[in-house]
């Protein structure tokens, strides 16, 4: 005896956009104030008894204004991702990536390298992209250990990948 089943709808696959652009900026940027910036500089250096009235010194309150404010201004870019239509399963990864940031406990620099990979879903990016994405959660004071995580949920959230690595 043979027995038919009602047929059922062929199941979906949910509609993916063919370009996703995003337009990353940083939630916690705020306006510099340079002058204020150099008047504390200046206040920091005469605390720790350091005079800013020789010829030599005059200028290093506005020095240190601009090296700090520099590593610390997040750049927007603009990032696409594209649907993976060609279903690649591979690993994509970016090795030895330079990294700067700021400690955030002591203010001062730290320097190294990142690795990131993903292995694609549904969406893929260009690898260049990778680094881009490093450099914008490394621009504020930091620590290497939420540095890693913050790469690893926005890839996540973004890519949708089957897998994210980040090691820094």
């Amino acid at each position: 005896m043979t027995r038919t089943s009602p047929s059922l709808p062929a199941p979906t696959e949910p509609e993916i956009p063919p370009v996703r652009p995003l337009h990353v900026v940083s939630p916690t940027a705020q306006e510099t104030d340079m002058a204020a910036a150099e008047q504390a500089a200046a206040q920091f250096l005469h605390a720790l008894g350091i005079s800013t009235d020789s010829e030599s010194l005059r200028g290093t309150p506005g020095r240190m204004a601009r090296a700090y404010a520099e590593p610390f201004s997040p750049r927007p870019f603009d990032l696409t991702t594209f649907p993976n239509d060609e279903g690649y399963d591979e690993l994509v990864l970016a090795r030895s990536i330079p990294l700067r940031s700021v400690c955030e406990h002591h203010l001062l620099p730290f320097v190294g390298t990142a690795h990131i990979d993903y292995l694609p879903g549904q969406r893929i990016l260009g690898l260049s992209k990778l680094a881009r994405i490093l450099e914008h959660f490394a621009c504020r004071p930091q620590v290497q250990e939420r540095l890693t995580k913050q790469v690893a949920d926005w890839l996540q959230t973004q890519l949708e990948p089957k897998g994210v690595g980040v090691v820094i």
